[in-house]
């Protein structure tokens, strides 16, 4: 049976999602998802600029309604690589920006080995290309959170599995790895810090030479922005993930 989308209203009373500078999409797995059966068909940008995901190949993610700390999300697994991604168009940037921010709440489990949200080429099914970024991706072994950017790679250990809220943050000179709301990692000043106005996002896409596992994870939110977010701005989005999730 098709059901056309879900809304589970279980945002606690007084947790209202911030606002932030340069918001290009916006993706929650508590609204917006369309499903067929348990299969995701579309999942919805709540950004409003209306960048919707629709599955890659013949195996999209499936939808648990309590599969993230026994709320909403969305289930990928490696051994059927499983991605979502955009079919056309792209995020809105210009092909100048040299500024990003990505935040995305997981839930990582043992045996992590696969990308989480990549920035790809602006061919059709081209998720191999990375035009602009792998921001989020575990490498190596299950306790290894990489960022990939233009030739420079860097890596965060994690304790797994459990709850994440990860991010990536670039502001033209320099890339930084948030982990549960801290910056950390290695910071890397990439070979070149402009993003392609074809740019467009996947989730867990295991196509070209870099990685070629699918994701292993479930995934609750993401969030893009084409800009570097402030630390005021990212310490009010990562109060507002922690509350939402119950983190």
């Amino acid at each position: 049976m098709f059901v056309p989308s879900i809304n589970f209203v279980r945002q606690p009373s007084g947790v209202v999602f911030p606002s932030i500078s340069g918001l290009r999409g916006h993706w929650v797995a508590d609204v917006g998802v369309a499903l067929s059966g348990a299969d995701v068909t579309q999942w919805n940008d709540q950004s409003g600029n209306g960048y919707h995901l629709t599955p890659v190949g013949t195996n999209p993610p499936t939808f648990g309604a309590t599969a993230f700390n026994s709320l909403p999300g969305l289930i990928f697994t490696n051994a059927t690589p499983r991605t979502l991604g955009q079919a056309s168009g792209n995020l809105g940037f210009t092909g100048s920006d040299t500024l990003c921010s990505i935040f995305m709440v997981l839930h990582v489990p043992s045996g992590q080995v696969g990308r989480a949200v990549s920035l790809c080429g602006a061919g059709a099914g081209d998720y191999g290309n990375l035009f602009g970024a792998l921001p989020i991706f575990f490498s190596g072994s299950d306790d290894k959170y990489t960022t990939f950017k233009d030739g420079v790679a860097f890596t965060t250990n994690l304790s797994v599995p459990g709850n994440y809220r990860l991010g990536y943050w670039q502001n033209g000179t320099s890339m930084v790895q948030y982990v549960n709301g801290t910056g950390g990692g290695t910071n890397s000043t990439p070979s070149s810090t402009n993003f392609s106005s074809g740019t467009r996002v996947a989730i867990g896409a295991n196509a070209g030479s870099f990685i070629e596992t699918g994701l292993l994870a479930t995934v609750a939110e993401l969030v893009i922005a084409n800009s570097a977010m402030s630390g005021t701005e990212i310490s009010d989005l990562d109060a507002y993930f922690v509350s939402k999730w119950g983190l």
